[in-house]
């Protein structure tokens, strides 16, 4: 499960709060959000077909607040995952690539280094991404929303 945490790969949130702006600069015309470079707010997780079925879940609507938050940001080929909870962050860092839509993600524990890849799409200010996590089998589709 400790895995799992790893990566709401897109999942983690350093700011206290959501921005409430538009979705469109001042002159009218809509906000572009690229997928590095943007700060991602976890919003929901659907994890499925899971090894053990108890790591199968449903997550909806998740918010962020200054103690409780998950983001992601992916910059200069590094990813980092912040995980907030009752307070403290747990910050993880993994090396990436980009190919079209598919991440591949590398990160090493004790030793052991690890790629997957990630299928990602961008409508508006939501990203989508969907992935097999390699330790547990679970299928997993989560959204996060462009901090503004």
């Amino acid at each position: 499960m400790k895995k799992l945490i790893l990566f709401p790969l897109f999942g983690v949130l350093i700011a206290s709060f959501i921005s409430c702006n538009s979705d469109e600069n001042d002159d009218g015309t809509d906000l572009e959000f690229t997928l590095e470079g943007t700060l991602w707010i976890f919003t929901d997780r659907i994890a499925s077909g899971c090894d053990n079925p108890d790591d199968n879940e449903t997550l909806t609507n998740a918010s962020c607040t200054e103690s409780d938050c998950e983001t992601i940001s992916l910059n200069n080929g590094i990813i980092t995952i912040v995980d907030k909870e009752a307070g403290v962050s747990e910050i993880t860092t993994a090396m990436y690539t980009i190919s079209g839509n598919i991440v591949t993600i590398t990160f090493e524990e004790e030793g052991v280094t690890t790629e997957f890849d990630v299928t990602y799409s961008i409508q508006a200010n939501i990203l989508t991404i969907m992935f097999t996590f390699p330790f547990d089998g679970c299928d997993v589709v989560e959204t996060y929303k462009a901090m503004e």
